[in-house]
């Protein structure tokens, strides 16, 4: 089974998505910001990392940044809203830090799938 973090501070969001994965197989462990999630994938493994960006205590990037800089090879998908400003947009500063994937905020349960499949399947891209 595939062991995913799930990283957003959006409580029933977080929950809805994790409950989505859970019925088509996966294995999630929530963490409600970037401070937890850093701290749960330090104490286990995981095969991928779903981060969203503006977080309390710890924001997406940061807590990307920190992955990234132990485990070079980590997984992570990047969530966040859409910004106009290409230089400015968080998404594009997260596959700077090493993310594999973006996705714009709001998406379907169908696209999360299809990244989450392509990621873990070693397909390349960008989402959004």
């Amino acid at each position: 089974m595939t062991k995913i973090l799930l990283v957003d501070d959006e409580a029933p969001l977080r929950i809805t998505i994790a409950k989505f994965l859970e019925k088509i197989g996966h294995v999630v462990t929530q963490a409600a910001n970037g401070q937890e999630g850093v701290i749960a994938y330090e104490n286990d493994d995981f095969d991928l990392v779903l981060m969203d960006i503006v977080m309390p205590v710890m924001g997406g990037l940061e807590a990307i940044g920190r992955i990234r800089s132990v485990h070079p090879d980590a997984l992570i998908v990047a969530l966040s809203a859409g910004w106009t400003e290409h230089a400015l947009n968080p998404l594009t500063i997260a596959l700077d830090l090493g993310a594999t994937r973006t996705i714009d905020k709001p998406y379907e349960l169908a696209e999360l799938r299809t990244v989450v499949d392509d990621v873990l399947s070693g397909v390349s891209g960008v989402s959004g």
